[in-house]
């Protein structure tokens, strides 16, 4: 499990999701970040090959995010999505 709070840019995570880390993690707690839809989004490029439980609450997110999360390469394995607190 990891869990993230504060601001992250979309370069970070990039970095994460190339490291080893990505391919190891179960959980992903990014809350109350204001990560914004630019690094959800890529975020969402990543594979995460083990990720099954996923928070992004309170992130400040658009409903123009959503395309990039339902075509992530992880999303038909996630138990658990949680986008509440967003617009």
């Amino acid at each position: 499990r990891l869990n993230l709070c504060g601001g992250m840019t979309p370069e970070n995570v990039r970095r994460v999701g190339a490291s080893d880390l990505a391919h190891s993690l179960r959980e992903l707690r990014w809350q109350a970040g204001e990560a914004g839809d630019v690094a959800v989004a890529a975020l969402a490029r990543d594979q995460w090959r083990k990720l099954t439980r996923l928070n992004l609450s309170s992130n400040r997110l658009s409903a123009r995010v959503l395309p990039a999360l339902a075509a992530a390469a992880f999303t038909p394995r996630l138990a658990k999505l949680n986008l509440s607190h967003n617009p």
